[in-house]
């Protein structure tokens, strides 16, 4: 009974230890985020976005993708095109996909290509000159300021 007992004190020993190691990989990389660090901010979406150490939470998600995004990195940028593409997290819109594969592109991602070249094969001539106007601006504006 008593191995019993300390085998369980164990396991429960342990399974605190891991969830306050995760909780602390959790707010750490929200603190680094905060701080401006890109590739913190895409941890913390990457966390919400499959709930590892942390609720599940899709539309939390795409704020944090778009932090990173907006800071230029471009996994972000891209993650964020699949998810416009996908209608996951946010409302299906193939022009503002279009837009950010298109940045990502510019920022070096290149396997955004195939994927950019995608979604404009679902848009309008119309809706694909926006998205090409939409992805000017945010290409300036959220530019790669780091080596990937």
């Amino acid at each position: 009974m008593t191995k019993i007992f300390s085998s369980l004190s164990a396991i429960v020993l342990l399974t605190f230890s891991c969830f306050a190691q995760a909780s602390t990989e959790y707010e750490q990389a929200i603190a680094a985020a905060n701080q401006g660090n890109y590739k913190a901010a895409y941890q913390v979406a990457s966390m919400l976005d499959n709930g590892r150490h942390v609720a599940e939470d899709k539309v939390a998600a795409i704020d944090w993708y778009k932090k990173s995004a907006r800071m230029g990195y471009s996994q972000a940028q891209s993650m964020l095109g699949f998810k416009y593409a996908m209608g996951t997290g946010v409302e299906k819109d193939m022009k503002t996909a279009y837009a950010w594969f298109t940045v990502a592109l510019g920022n070096g991602h290149e396997i955004s290509e195939q994927y950019q070249q995608k979604a404009a094969k679902e848009l309008s001539a119309k809706e694909l000159e926006v998205a090409k106007d939409m992805a000017s601006k945010w290409a300036e504006a959220y530019k790669s300021k780091k080596p990937e």
